[in-house]
């Protein structure tokens, strides 16, 4: 038969419900830390995971293809061709850099090319890879070179515009219920006939051109 050690009553001396509640509390506290940082962990992974899928940077370069995937233009060493090459690849948000200072013989017409509106909190962006070596475009003949149409929350920064070829404007915000919140930053515009309306000309209601 098994002895069963007796507990020695003298000696054994139970918590105080004081304490014991105290314990009870402080392991209810740690396990709702626990929960809260693993939460947090899963809402802050989430986060960055969508930014990641929401906005992406794609590439184009003189040395390109663009018989290279968007995919694969994500990549600076394996980039499209040309700007209109690169623009197909674009979602609302998206950053195409224009990644030397080489020429370029095409303008941008966002009313036949893909120009993704961006939003207030992320822009769509068309840039040239160095705000001091910027790549020059030279549009064919043409009224204009660039023309933004009912087109919002895009930016154009670090390029030049040979202007030689246009007859209107280098630059130009239209559409029929008119562009908003274009950022114009660090162009250069040079070769401006004469006869022409301008550098920068907006149009048919557009606003917020900057």
């Amino acid at each position: 038969m098994t002895n069963i050690p007796k507990i020695n009553k003298e000696n054994f001396q139970p918590k105080p419900l004081v304490i014991r509640t105290w314990d009870l509390f402080r392991s209810i506290r740690i396990i709702r830390a626990i929960r809260l940082i693993f939460f947090a962990f899963l809402f802050f992974s989430f986060f960055s995971f969508v930014k990641s899928a929401e906005a992406a940077t794609y590439y184009v370069s003189t040395s390109g293809s663009d018989a290279n995937s968007c995919s694969v233009a994500q990549n600076i060493n394996t980039p499209k061709r040309t700007i209109a090459g690169g623009l197909v690849c674009l979602s609302g948000g998206d950053t195409l850099v224009i990644n030397d200072s080489g020429t370029y013989a095409e303008g941008i017409d966002c009313s036949i090319l893909n120009c993704p509106n961006g939003n207030a909190s992320a822009s769509t962006i068309i840039r040239g890879a160095n705000s001091s070596t910027r790549p020059t475009l030279i549009p064919p003949s043409s009224t204009f070179g660039i023309r933004f149409y009912d087109d919002s929350y895009i930016t154009l920064q670090d390029v030049k515009i040979d202007a030689n070829n246009v007859v209107s404007a280098a630059i130009i915000s239209t559409g029929t219920i008119g562009s908003q919140h274009i950022t114009i930053r660090n162009v250069e515009i040079y070769n401006i006939a004469a006869d022409d309306t301008g550098a920068i000309t907006s149009n048919y209601g557009s606003g917020y051109l900057s």
